[in-house]
């Protein structure tokens, strides 16, 4: 299974895709992208409803959530995707199957990786990891959005960003791309003008 959180919210599995506009509306989206992101963990209900309603939740927030809970499960079920979310006494978790793909986790995997080998002077093994991370990290997440923690995590996404264009230009230059290396770098500083690094 492949969970794709950047651009457009969507789970590819063996039966078909899903896409962000089959989950149940605007507050089903938002939903089922934290619930992946905090995956490894339980998340507290009241967590979780800040995450989705911020200081103003509905009077009756707790039946709110446990119906977009439902709502969310019984797509799963429909669609034969292999996850489940469960409420374990004031918490709930998702649970993927081992065989898991999340789009975030891949880029930033393939940074980590495109960088250790540039430290080892592998330039063109390290290339295809860092257009990996880039074609990630450029796609957005959850546009239009302003939740205090949608806003950070856009942060940690704009980071590695930046990153993986410095680490692109790096790798050009290095195999002698130098073209492909001013146009990667000029892309950075115009993403963040005052980064000395991308100059």
């Amino acid at each position: 299974m492949r969970i794709y959180l950047t651009g457009r919210l969507m789970i590819e599995t063996e039966s078909g895709l899903l896409d962000e506009e089959e989950l149940p509306a605007r507050q089903g989206r938002i939903a089922f992208a934290y619930l992946v992101l905090h995956h490894r963990r339980p998340i507290p209900r009241l967590e979780l409803s800040e995450a989705l309603w911020g200081d103003n939740p509905p009077e009756a927030w707790e039946a709110s959530l446990s119906a977009l809970l439902s709502r969310l499960r019984g797509l799963f079920r429909k669609l034969a995707i292999k996850a489940d979310i469960s409420a374990l006494s004031r918490s709930v978790h998702v649970s993927l199957p081992a065989e898991h793909w999340i789009d975030l986790d891949a880029a930033l995997n393939a940074l980590d990786e495109a960088e250790g080998l540039m430290r080892t002077r592998h330039a063109r093994a390290a290339w295809p990891h860092g257009l990996v991370a880039l074609s990630i990290l450029e796609r957005g997440f959850l546009q239009g959005e302003e939740q205090p923690w949608v806003i950070r995590e856009r942060g940690r996404i704009h980071s590695g960003h930046l990153r993986a264009l410095e680490l692109l230009a790096d790798i050009t230059f290095a195999l002698g791309e130098t073209a492909s290396s001013v146009h990667f770098a000029r892309v950075c500083s115009d993403l963040e003008p005052f980064r000395e690094s991308a100059y």
